[in-house]
């Protein structure tokens, strides 16, 4: 007997995908040196938005071909990034 979750699905929207994205960047270049922590800090970054990689991933291949999409998103992607250096919670 499988476990079944239900119907729920998580969606990412754009807000929620650039933080994905941004907070994923600032993760990288934190545990650049240590795999297993990059691995982890990741995973929380999917709970805390209360989604998955895949889900995340299948949002972002939604902008195949679609350069203006790109364009806006990372546009407000390096917005967020400014954000977050302003706030003084990256440097």
């Amino acid at each position: 007997m499988g476990f079944v979750h239900g119907c729920k699905k998580y969606s990412v929207d754009e807000d929620t995908a650039i933080k994905i994205y941004v907070e994923n960047i600032v993760a990288e270049e934190k545990y650049f040196s240590n795999p297993d922590s990059l691995i982890l800090h990741r995973q929380k970054i999917y709970e805390k938005y209360k989604t998955s990689k895949t889900d995340y991933d299948n949002y972002l291949k939604s902008f195949e071909g679609n350069q203006e999409k790109w364009d806006l998103f990372f546009k407000e992607a390096e917005s967020y990034l400014n954000e977050l250096k302003k706030k003084g919670i990256i440097k």
